[in-house]
């Protein structure tokens, strides 16, 4: 089993606020525990919910925070 390590963030970006990440909703535990109850390999059950939150405007919300972030410095 491989061993991973916690990311590392910059703290003020949970704090922006941008029109797609203000009305988005993440539901962590539901995910793990559809990953965890699927009969598909995790990585398709994975690759599933990522694309249910693309459709739902994830890559819109990154590239709002990225921009603003930019904006602030932030790299």
């Amino acid at each position: 089993m491989r061993e991973t390590r916690k990311q590392a963030y910059e703290p003020r970006l949970t704090q922006l606020s941008t029109p797609t990440k203000d009305g988005f909703t993440t539901f962590y535990n539901d995910d793990m525990i559809r990953v965890m109850i699927s009969d598909l390999p995790v990585e398709a059950a994975w690759q599933g919910i990522i694309d249910g939150y693309k459709e739902k405007g994830l890559d819109r919300m990154i590239e709002e925070v990225n921009a603003e972030a930019r904006e602030l410095g932030i790299e």
